[in-house]
């Protein structure tokens, strides 16, 4: 089956709390929304591509229990075909997220002792024009690069841990955020973290939040600004980003529009709460940029 983006990665539990503020110490409060819903960066990247009007599936790992199948029928509530999710016993990815009514928020994870090594049978029926990895799944990303040498490869990484180290000098792009880019070259200046990354990867982006990103253009560092919306729920808006940015590579975006539409797609899952709902078709964004 031909698509644009295959998402390898990471399929998390999100448990998302609406808070008016953060709490203090020992102290209980209650939220004024509660959501509990399929998330990750993998997850959330393939969700975006969809909503957008791409094609897209994922390859992850989920338990067996109640919550994991939950996870799964959330997947396929939202169009996904859920044959490459691979089921076990040793635990979930799960997330308890404080969205906090400024805009930001704080994120407590647990990651499942299982990773899979092996892919699964149905990804040989796929036919991707993107691959998308999030680092957590190593081994089977470097399993999709030999499988689909055609397809165009990124990386989300977000943090320094073994899987993005394996990854980034590997991909085609290297779509980095500022936490891992300084971590990683132990730099203090963004632009020199940048300049040392980019001369080890093939094509390098670095994300900064609200502060927008750096990219390189004709060997000049460059800072595109973020868009000014209203943000009420950051939560997830790095994974829409390169869910975006994917669907644009898909779509034989130039490398200036493709930016400016990741840019503009990742403000618009910031103005309500949860991505669903809040990302328009690829067309609506596209009108966006056109005005803005």
């Amino acid at each position: 089956m031909n698509i644009d983006v295959l998402c390898c990665g990471m399929l998390v539990a999100d448990f998302s709390f609406s808070l008016t503020r953060r709490p203090e110490a020992d102290e209980k409060l209650v939220s004024e929304s509660f959501l509990l819903t399929s998330g990750g960066p993998a997850a959330n990247a393939a969700l975006t591509v969809s909503l957008l009007g791409g094609q897209a599936e994922i390859i992850a790992s989920t338990g067996k229990d109640a919550l994991g199948k939950s996870l799964i029928d959330d997947l396929k509530n939202d169009g996904f075909s859920t044959d490459s999710i691979i089921q076990h016993d040793q635990g979930l990815n799960a997330a308890a997220i404080l969205s906090i009514a400024d805009g930001s928020r704080n994120v407590i994870s647990q990651k499942a002792a299982f990773k899979p090594t092996e892919l699964p049978e149905s990804a040989k029926n796929l036919s991707p024009k993107v691959l998308l990895f999030d680092g957590h799944l190593p081994e089977l990303s470097l399993k999709l690069m030999k499988l689909f040498p055609k397809a165009i490869t990124v990386l989300d990484a977000g943090s320094v841990h073994q899987g993005t180290i394996d990854l980034y000098r590997k991909v085609d792009w290297l779509i980095g955020s500022k936490k891992f880019a300084l971590n990683l070259t132990e730099k203090v200046s963004l632009r020199e973290a940048f300049r040392e990354l980019d001369s080890l990867a093939k094509n390098t982006v670095i994300t900064d939040g609200g502060s927008g990103l750096l990219y390189k253009d004709k060997n000049k560092v460059m800072q595109l600004a973020a868009y000014n919306v209203e943000a009420v729920d950051s939560n997830g808006a790095g994974d829409v980003f390169h869910g975006a940015f994917s669907y644009g590579l898909a779509k034989d975006f130039t490398f200036e529009e493709n930016l400016k539409f990741s840019s503009a797609t990742a403000a618009f899952s910031c103005k309500a709460k949860g991505i669903r709902g809040n990302i328009p078709e690829a067309s609506e964004i596209l009108n966006f940029i056109k005005n803005h």
